[in-house]
């Protein structure tokens, strides 16, 4: 044996992937050795190709780490040729994806087995594992770790064990281990707040799984949760698998308690099955399916339950989605589908929190302060074409109509079937034109209704020539608008049909003009844009046609420069009118962002609108109509206010107000308020928020929501608050406090919605998360994110990890 040992210990050495003493080569300058003989060159030393690449890869392939070299440094190497080679001092092992550092080092070629000792460090793509005994098959990666600690990149848990058996690059074994993702503190009296405990943990890095066998989950030193077998995620890598329980209590069902299982059928499929008790009702079975292929996606849910204990009748609801492309001969056509429908009147109200029950779009309104709740569940078939200037539809739509006896409300008509089609072009010598065209039957219940079903074809033919310039622009336009019905049962003038041709002229016309300005210190620019709107539709008598689809248009700034009074195809209103507005905009000189903006705008009426939507409706009188005042301010990023005011100067009062603001100075810092009211209808304050507490007694603390550091945790205060100033009482209410410690967060949230007049329901929510490994309870986070505006989930800022992230 020849004595290869390295005198200057402020060099090390590195050593072919094949450990061939005649192969040595070393790194740095002035290292004296006892061999005299000449290093060979590396075997096919020609074949390595470098290539220029501005990212180092994040995922390694097979031949990246298969029969690559690797590198051995230490202060001190000896060994036999082709047989062993021991390293001492300093010693570093790097492979790819891999590094090992030891005190010593002891490498046998014959079994490509590697015996590392004295504070073992292995770094496995960014995994890490610490340890005073490794053994292990280079190549292969099988071997064993004595007493490791570790700590998992992805996941950022960590923990203890006596013993873990590597089986290969992407499974391990762990025996008699810990699990945390709390960060450990300094102090031999550290425990984390919460950490499983497990007789084993096998970790599967291919399906971003680990699997604890004989677990108990502690929290706060109390054994919470024992667990035979428990899976759970180093990844948000959708796997297989049994979801945490959820728990929750509400005023109507009782105790809810639905265990979840999670089937990863496919990359593009997956399939939820959630059983829940209800311990007023009994067991209800809820299902959901979705797909994404590569022309359309869906998505499939449904809940049973047999024999409701408080109903005595089987409950169900169904709920399903669907978009895509077919392809044609003339071209793709897009397909939609979206069906919801339910057992029973009264599902909506006893079923707000099964994923079937909520799915539905449609809403009605109780009664006026009343919460908006899903009493309208839609059938939609919708097939869409288009080539060219020219596009159609075809739709299939059908009402279920969820009725309150309280509270009763007159369905919408089904559309069996609606086909659309529509060819518009632009710029014919100067001319915009299109024509449209609509026939739709229309059916319901006639008791109902109270009037006849039909067949309803419309054509709208428009012509226009804008000119448009920087400094303003007009547009006259002229529309012929002709529809014709066919009932069922005649009207009350005996007619079995109706035909009507409405024309309509408008001229739209503004002006825009800017200067530069300067307030608070910066340099703004200021618009002023008057615009003026004239309209003619001459009266066509429409009193006895049906109303099918049309209602009146809301009075607004999007409206009021619109030629026809309502949405819709049933009713024409007769105009004889002119619309002046005044809007003057704040414009930052740098980025153009608009920072504020006044409005104002009002109808002249020349003579009196004789058409309206029914005989309760009054019509509009000739003069001026209400005055329409708005404003919005966006300052800094952190404040914005937006608010419209509609003014009768006649009575000197305001007919409708609108006032919003928003302050959000921050990450998880939120506050919304709204202010609405319409004279003789209802006034309403609504506030929401999403602000740390910490804040409001003076402690600050750490933030740690962005991230997952450690600190003394943060309180925050959600919620929403929607009061009826008519009924004196609050309508909507939802208060909850989240509570963010780092590895672990709880929510608790208490939510009351209106259902009627009369009724109510309520529900509490507690979730307890721990970080990186799994949820106990019932999420409010659906209830939170739809109530509050800009509301940010504390872990939403957490980016993805990569393996260089702890790279060593």
């Amino acid at each position: 044996m020849r004595d290869l040992s390295l005198r200057s210990v402020s060099h090390r050495c590195a050593l072919s992937s094949l450990f061939v003493l005649t192969g040595l080569a070393c790194a740095g300058a002035s290292v004296r050795a006892q061999t005299t003989e000449q290093p060979a060159a590396l075997p096919n030393a020609d074949a390595v190709v470098l290539k220029p690449s501005g990212l180092l890869e994040e995922h390694l392939a097979p031949g990246q780490t298969n029969n690559v070299p690797v590198f051995v440094m230490g202060d001190r190497v000896s060994g036999r040729p082709d047989l062993e080679t021991v390293v001492e001092g300093h010693v570093e092992l790097r492979k790819a994806g891999t590094v090992i550092r030891a005190d010593r080092l002891e490498y046998y070629q014959p079994t490509d087995q590697v015996k590392a000792s004295g504070g073992v460090r292995i770094n496995r793509k960014g995994d890490v594992f610490e340890g005073p005994l490794l053994e292990l098959k280079v190549e292969a990666f099988e071997g064993f770790f004595n007493e490791p600690r570790y700590h998992f990149l992805k996941s950022d848990g960590h923990g203890e064990a006596d013993r873990a058996d590597f089986l290969d690059e992407s499974h391990t074994v762990i025996h008699n281990a810990s699990y945390t993702t709390c960060r450990r503190k300094p102090g031999p009296e550290w425990l984390p707040d919460w950490i499983l405990r497990a007789t084993s943990i096998s970790l599967d890095n291919d399906e971003d799984v680990g699997i604890a066998h004989g677990a108990v989950l502690s929290f706060k030193g109390v054994p919470i949760l024992p667990i035979p077998a428990i899976s759970f995620p180093l990844t948000d890598r959708r796997k297989s698998g049994v979801l945490p329980p959820t728990i929750g209590v509400g005023t109507e069902n009782g105790v809810e308690v639905a265990v979840p299982y999670y089937w990863n059928i496919a990359p593009n499929r997956d399939a939820t099955i959630t059983p829940k008790l209800m311990t007023h009702r009994g067991v209800d079975f809820g299902g959901e399916f979705r797909y994404l292929e590569p022309d359309y996606v869906g998505t499939v849910k449904a809940n049973y339950m047999p024999g409701d204990r408080l109903t005595d009748t089987d409950r169900w609801g169904l709920s399903y989605s669907h978009q895509g492309v077919v392809a044609t001969p003339l071209g793709p056509v897009a397909i939609g589908a979206n069906v919801n429908r339910v057992s029973d009147d009264t599902y909506w109200r006893d079923f707000t929190s099964t994923s079937a029950s909520t799915s539905a779009v449609a809403s009605a309104t109780t009664s006026a302060g009343a919460a908006i709740t899903q009493r309208l569940l839609p059938t939609d078939l919708v097939a869409t074409w288009g080539l060219g200037p020219f596009s159609s539809a075809v739709r299939m739509l059908k009402w279920q109509t969820l009725q309150d006896v309280t509270a009763p409300i007159v369905p919408p008509y089904d559309r069996a079937p609606q086909v659309t089609g529509r060819y518009a072009l632009t710029n014919v010598g100067g001319f915009d034109w299109s024509l449209d065209g609509d026939f739709t039957q229309f059916e319901a219940d006639r008791v109902r209704t109270l009037q006849p079903n039909t067949r309803r074809g419309v054509a709208l033919l428009q012509v226009s020539r804008p000119w448009l310039a920087p400094s303003g622009f007009v547009t006259p336009k002229l529309q012929l608008h002709a529809s014709s019905y066919q009932f069922d049962a005649a009207l009350g003038n005996g007619a079995q049909s109706a035909d009507r041709v409405v024309p309509t002229f408008s001229l739209d016309s503004g002006l825009v003009f800017e200067r530069e300005t300067r307030s608070f210190g910066s340099d703004l620019i200021q618009t002023l844009e008057p615009r003026a709107f004239y309209v003619y539709t001459p009266y066509r008598n429409q009193s006895l046609l049906p109303n099918y689809d049309t209602a009146s248009n809301d009075f607004n700034f999007a409206t009021i420069y619109t030629e026809n009074a309502f949405v819709g195809n049933d009713k024409m209103s007769d105009n004889n009118l002119l619309t002046l507005g005044l809007t003057t905009r704040f414009l930052d000189a740098e980025s153009g962002a608009q920072l504020a903006r006044f409005g104002l705008a009002q109808r002249l009426r020349f003579d009196d609108q004789q058409v309206t939507l029914n005989s309760a409706t009054a019509p509009a009188e000739k003069g001026f109509s209400d005055v329409l005042l708005g404003a919005s301010f966006n300052l800094q990023d952190r404040w914005a206010l937006d608010s419209t005011v509609q003014y009768n100067a006649k009575t000197d009062q305001s007919v409708r107000s609108t006032i919003g603001a928003r302050y959000n100075p921050g990450n998880y810092r939120v506050f919304n308020a709204a202010y609405r009211f319409q004279r003789d209808v209802s006034e309403q304050l609504d506030v929401s928020w999403q602000w740390p507490l910490n804040n409001l007694w003076g402690d600050r603390g750490q933030e740690l929501g962005a991230g997952r550091g450690q600190g003394e945790g943060r309180y925050y205060s959600v919620g929403r608050l929607n009061y009826s100033l008519n009924e004196r009482r609050l309508v909507d209410t939802i208060l909850g406090v989240e509570y963010d410690a780092g590895c672990w967060l709880a929510r608790v949230v208490l939510e009351r919605v209106q259902t009627s007049t009369s009724t109510a329901t309520g529900r509490l929510m507690f979730q307890l998360e721990f970080v990186g490994f799994t949820r106990l309870g019932v999420s409010p986070l659906q209830t939170l994110t739809q109530n509050i505006s800009r509301y940010q989930n504390l872990r939403d800022s957490g980016g993805t990890t990569s393996r260089f992230s702890n790279y060593d």
